[in-house]
């Protein structure tokens, strides 16, 4: 297993950190951190732990579903937090 950390700062917006452990392909834990915020605040941890066991393509599709239900992002976008997560997981695979 191996553990990445990955920073992504989108034009206009604020930092979003990754942290990314893959097993075997498949995310077996993922942190989002930065200067974003989120409300509902606990909808981050909800996030993150939905995305554990995922493959890429489906933690993407969860990043649209999870954080486009009544969720207010301030600094950053869905498409950013999908970008940010994309990197890390590609940067993981180098």
């Amino acid at each position: 297993m191996r553990t990445i950390t990955h920073v992504y700062k989108p034009k206009d917006g604020k930092m979003i950190r990754v942290i990314l452990a893959l097993d075997n392909g498949k995310i077996s834990k993922v942190v989002f951190a930065g200067d974003f915020f989120i409300d509902p605040p606990e909808k981050i941890k909800e996030l993150e732990n939905t995305l554990n066991g995922k493959g890429i393509e489906e933690a993407l599709h969860l990043i649209e579903t999870l954080l486009g239900e009544k969720v207010n992002l301030i600094g950053c976008s869905i498409e950013d937090f999908k970008k940010a997560l994309h990197e890390a997981y590609t940067k993981s695979r180098a």
